[in-house]
């Protein structure tokens, strides 16, 4: 048992509905960039690379508010258990503690995959509009806007891309792969019952290396400890702004590169007569 302070969500139902506030602009920035692909590169109307890749993208953020959901709903569903049968043997109630600990670790690690493909589906997008070639991945278009003499990317999204990977991308990958490759990293936990005058409660401690492995988050808490699920809102709040930057950055580049000529769109919407069909979708924030 811990006795550390511990940085916990005080209100998780709201960080929920903020997560999934936080999405909507994620969603239409890339229904934004499949317009402007059709309307002002390739003149195509159908399935493409594109298109796929944005319907890969609703997936995965559809599974990661899912997973948040669930990480909540089961942690509420195994204490009001534990409550309502006081008289339940210490054994039994530290058994389901310990089955707590490993499905909320399972389910964070779960949200880290998730996450980190949403950044390799960006770049498989983008990197297809750039290059015409599709399977790029995160690193590799990191190299591409590292290589200026090589490189189709606008200065503006370089930077993006650049201080992207620098910022958060670099340590997510990192830890990812540390996790597929090398070793679970187990959480800790603390869990409070007081000869039956409190309730009991349980809290899932977010492992030291995960912390240490984003500087901004190791910033923010000291040497605070902080919750799984106070970790997982922090990464993807931070994780879904961050690659909101990079979709609206695409606004200007879409026009860069166009191909077609203005007024010839294949995709018209009456409502925007002077206007581009893509424009109420764009999203900054």
């Amino acid at each position: 048992m811990l006795d550390k302070k511990i940085i916990e969500v005080e209100n998780f139902e709201f960080e929920i509905e903020s997560l999934t506030r936080l999405s909507r602009p994620i969603q239409s920035n890339f229904q934004a960039i499949v317009l402007d692909y059709i309307n002002k590169i390739s003149g195509k109307m159908g399935e493409s690379p594109i298109t796929a890749t944005r319907s890969d993208i609703l997936f995965r953020i559809r599974s990661i508010l899912y997973f948040v959901k669930l990480i909540w709903n089961e942690e509420k569903s195994l204490l009001r258990f534990i409550n309502e049968n006081s008289d339940m043997h210490q054994i039994q109630r530290m058994n389901l503690s310990d089955d707590l600990v490993i499905n909320q670790k399972a389910i964070f690690d779960s949200v880290l995959y998730h996450l980190g493909s949403l950044y390799d589906y960006y770049a498989n997008m983008v990197g297809n509009i750039y290059y015409g070639k599709y399977g790029l991945k995160w690193n590799s278009l990191v190299k591409s806007a590292y290589d200026k003499s090589n490189s189709k990317i606008g200065d503006l999204q370089t930077a993006l891309i650049i201080e992207s990977h620098k910022g958060f991308v670099d340590a997510l990958f990192s830890h990812r792969s540390y996790l597929i490759h090398k070793n679970m990293s187990h959480p800790g936990f603390k869990y409070t019952h007081n000869l039956g005058q409190d309730l009991y409660s349980i809290k899932v401690i977010t492992p030291e290396r995960f912390v240490n492995e984003f500087k901004q988050l190791k910033t923010e808490i000291g040497t605070t400890q902080i919750s799984l699920k106070a970790s997982l809102i922090w990464i993807l709040k931070y994780g879904f702004t961050n690659l909101n930057k990079l979709l609206y950055g695409m606004k200007d580049e879409m026009e860069r590169l166009r191909k077609l000529d203005k007024g010839s769109d294949v995709i018209q919407d009456k409502r925007y007569p002077e206007g581009e069909v893509s424009m109420p979708y764009w999203k900054e924030e």
